[in-house]
């Protein structure tokens, strides 16, 4: 559970997509080292604090903290054999009703 929310696990035969857990870094950080320069391409230039443990965990407070909010989901994405193979994030979620006027007659 993420502070008291059922924790969404995403599940097929070969793939689970699950919230990041701070016991995920070392596997996290070995992708982000082992794609470091194909991601310099899409990515804004990372400092060498991003990648040190604090700051993973900063971001795994992020992730329960916007996810109880309902304003994003971050998942971790595995592959059958429990091996990280990169990450997506679903943010900027709003959550409001939707205001109409009544169409001109």
């Amino acid at each position: 559970m993420i502070f008291g929310k059922p924790q969404i696990i995403l599940k097929t035969t070969n793939l689970e997509l699950r919230a990041p857990h701070y016991s995920d870094f070392d596997q996290w950080h070995n992708v982000r080292k082992n794609s470091k320069a194909f991601l310099e391409l899409w990515e804004p230039k990372r400092g060498n604090d991003f990648f040190k443990r604090n700051a993973f965990n900063s971001r795994v407070r992020w992730a329960k903290k916007s996810s109880k909010a309902g304003q994003a989901y971050q998942f971790f994405i595995f592959d059958k054999f429990e091996i990280l193979l990169g990450s997506i994030t679903i943010e900027n979620i709003r959550n409001c009703l939707l205001y109409t006027s009544p169409s001109p007659r």
